[in-house]
């Protein structure tokens, strides 16, 4: 869930900043150059393709976009040492559950859960 979040999120960033400078001047080689890094360093898997000459040219916003996704390239049962999204997906969920349990009633019964191998419930200690 946090990634299919964070994507079209870290591509805004990174679109809005290629755009700006019209480095790349086609739809096709702007997604093709831009969303492609970017997947690659989501995903964790290292297939860079631009040469450094082709990168400075890149603003520092897409650069960020890049750095942010490579941060988050480390997903779950990832080896890479990254951040664990599915660590900020229970945040997110523990969160949400926490917020609701303040705005209903006392009585009310709050139950979250997350999916990884099983359904997982979310269990507070009282």
């Amino acid at each position: 869930m946090v990634f299919f979040i964070s994507v079209p999120v870290l591509f805004y960033c990174l679109a809005v900043g290629l755009h700006s400078t019209g480095v790349y001047q086609g739809a096709v080689e702007f997604f093709r150059k831009g969303f492609y890094q970017l997947i690659s360093a989501h995903t964790g898997t290292g297939y860079q393709t631009l040469y450094p000459a082709e990168l400075e040219k890149w603003p520092d916003l897409s650069l960020v976009a890049l750095i942010m996704a490579m941060a988050l390239g480390g997903a779950v049962c990832s080896t890479t040492g990254a951040i664990k999204m599915l660590r900020v997906g229970i945040i997110y969920k523990a969160l949400k559950q926490d917020i609701r349990r303040i705005i209903l009633p006392e009585r009310a019964i709050v139950v979250e859960k997350f999916h990884h191998i099983k359904q997982v419930f979310l269990e507070t200690s009282r």
